[in-house]
Parts: structure tokens; sequence; C-alpha cells
């Protein structure tokens, strides 16, 4: 029976070691499907990264044009306030000039030409 006894106890030993070696396996094919995820996930988020980062690098490059073409545009636009009080101004000034002779049509033409004479002032003044 002994022999019996020390063939059973070899084989219960041998099916516990067979059993660590697949559990042993099966943790290593585990550990392979997780490194391969992690490269995946890695390689995604690298490429995120730059497409994020050449997203940058256009938007700056996107700011700096139109910080160029703010300064243009402030350089054409102009305002009206100056032009309208040199005109208002010409005309009051003018205006009674033509009329004291008595003359209604030179009251208008001197206010209309001072008028003129002060929007184009108005205008150069801004400048």
């Amino acid at each position: 029976m002994t022999d019996l006894n020390q063939l059973l106890v070899k084989r219960l030993e041998e099916d516990q070691l067979e059993n660590e070696k697949l559990k042993l396996y099966q943790s290593l094919q585990d550990l392979a499907i997780i490194n391969k995820q992690l490269t995946d996930y890695l390689d995604q988020s690298h490429s995120k990264i730059e497409e994020i980062r050449d997203h940058i690098d256009n938007t700056s490059i996107s700011t700096d044009n139109a910080t160029d073409d703010l300064k243009i545009a402030s350089d054409y636009s102009f305002k009206y306030f100056p032009i309208i009080l040199g005109v208002s101004i010409g005309a009051l000034v003018g205006g009674p000039f033509g009329l004291i002779p008595g003359f209604k049509a030179g009251g208008l033409i001197t206010a209309g030409g001072l008028g003129i004479i002060g929007g184009v002032a108005g205008y150069k003044i801004q400048k």
C-alpha cells in the first residue's frame, strides 16, 4: 500500500504543479493582453496630443494674423465726430455772415461752403 500511496501523492503533486503551470501561463497571457492594450492606448493618446499641439499652433498663427489685420483695419477707420462737429461749426459760423447782406442764397452757400471746409478740417484733425 505504501507504493500506491506514494504514487497517489506523487500524482497529486504533479497535478498541483501542472495547475500552477496553467495558472502561470494564463497570467502571462493576461499580462500580454494588458501590455498590448496599454501600448494601443498610448499610441492613440500620442496622436491626440499631436493633434492638440497642431490645433494650438494653428490658433497661434490665426491669432497673429488677426492682430495684424486689426492693426491694418485701425489705420483705415476714422471717427465721424470731428467731421460732423466741423460741418456744424462751419455752417453755424458761415450762415450768419452770408445772411448779413440779406441774401438767403448767399447764407446757404456760405453755410454750405464753410460746412464743407469744417468737415474737411475735422477729417484732417483726426489723422
